[in-house]
């Protein structure tokens, strides 16, 4: 499955189809036009899809943000952030042999005697410790 790689917002107007009553249908128009707000995922090539119809613009970010935990953004801000939680699994599995190597560093320092390097390195991994465990949920 191709997954979202961005999303947008439009203002739509819903128009009823002429020869099918009770059948309507979307199209995007000027702000003032609107009947609602869609949100739109975007893939690479394929163009977008509807992913929900709003009341309003700001539900139409809400429900962004809902979705991908970021305030909606520019289109470049949307871009990055979508990149960013695409690429967060293997930048989890990058720091995993970090975290096992700080941790072993620390480990040895302190077991030679050498409080002041354990320390220091403490301070130097402390970073990779915390972002590690925001994502895995386990204790820095």
């Amino acid at each position: 499955m191709k997954v979202f790689d961005n999303y947008e917002i439009s203002p739509c107007r819903r128009y009823e189809e002429p020869d099918k009553p009770g059948h309507f249908y979307f199209e995007v128009c000027e702000r003032a036009e609107a009947d609602c707000w869609t949100l739109y995922g975007h893939i690479d090539g394929e163009g977008v899809e509807a992913i929900a119809d709003c009341q309003t613009e700001q539900q139409a970010q809400d429900l962004y943000q809902r979705i991908t935990g970021a305030p909606f953004g520019t289109h470049e801000e949307n871009a990055a952030r979508v990149r960013l939680m695409h690429a967060a699994p293997k930048l989890l599995a990058a720091i995993e042999p970090l975290v096992k190597h700080g941790r072993e560093q620390i480990e040895l320092a302190y077991s030679a005697g050498e409080n002041d390097n354990a320390e220091q390195l403490e301070r130097d991994y402390q970073a990779i410790f915390e972002a590690h465990a925001a994502a895995t949920g386990e204790a820095a």
